[in-house]
């Protein structure tokens, strides 16, 4: 298959956002110019302005950039991206790709991870820290690093999954994955969302593929990651293992 096939594909990037005004006009120019991509924004109602920056780029950028408000609605990761997910599958969308807002994910990375589903026929292509080449930047904190590790250590132990990386958002996902995929038995709340992804499209037997990224630390802005919702993510990776969800 020609590696340069992924460039006549449709292909959306999902950005699920909550307080990160301050990098979306850094993210969403890099998108544009690092491949022939569309952008849909996703924000969780942020008290930081972060939706009027994203309508301000939607202006700038038309007609490659649109914004989902989610008003009035539950907020929560997973929740965010099933939204989005069903607007640009409904829009035709041939690729999907998702990634955080807080610029450690490198758009640069993408061609690679393009390339990758295309030449592998994958389902799906995680941007993966701890597979050889993969790594985090220098200014993460030992505690953070110790904390990830054994996310994923407790993850794939207790749920038996080879990809390594399951809590990573950087992902590509082909329109089969996210039709494959059943949403309404997952924990839409947190990066256990992301856990049970992996573990269900492994089940359904979704061809997955790995390629090396370098996850940069946040520059501005606060992490969003709780206490609360690590915790839910460990209790979602114990649900899994003894319900066998599907």
């Amino acid at each position: 298959m020609n590696h340069q096939d992924w460039r006549n594909k449709k292909i959306v990037v999902v950005i699920p956002t909550y307080n990160e005004a301050e990098n979306l006009p850094i993210l969403i120019p890099q998108l544009m110019g690092i491949a022939p991509v569309s952008v849909l924004i996703v924000d969780d109602n942020s008290p930081d302005g972060s939706g009027e920056a994203a309508e301000r780029l939607k202006e700038q950028y038309a007609p490659r950039v649109d914004v989902i408000h989610r008003i009035g609605v539950p907020r929560g990761l997973g929740l965010a991206y099933l939204d989005g997910f069903q607007r640009v599958l409904a829009g035709g969308a041939e690729i999907v790709i998702g990634m955080d807002a807080d610029l450690s994910h490198s758009p640069q990375y993408i061609p690679q991870m393009l390339d990758m589903m295309m030449e592998g026929d994958y389902d799906l292509v995680i941007g993966s820290r701890y597979i050889p080449g993969g790594g985090v930047d220098d200014a993460w904190a030992w505690q953070r690093k110790l904390l990830s590790w054994g996310a994923q250590r407790w993850a794939r132990l207790l749920l038996g999954v080879k990809t390594r990386d399951v809590t990573g958002a950087f992902r590509c996902y082909s329109r089969r994955a996210l039709q494959t995929l059943d949403f309404s038995r997952m924990q839409l709340d947190g990066f256990g969302f992301l856990i049970e992804i992996i573990y269900q499209a492994e089940r359904k037997g979704l061809k997955i593929g790995q390629s090396p990224i370098i996850f940069h630390d946040r520059e501005h802005g606060a992490s969003k990651i709780s206490i609360r919702i690590q915790v839910q993510a460990m209790l979602s990776v114990v649900k899994n293992r003894f319900t066998g969800a599907r």
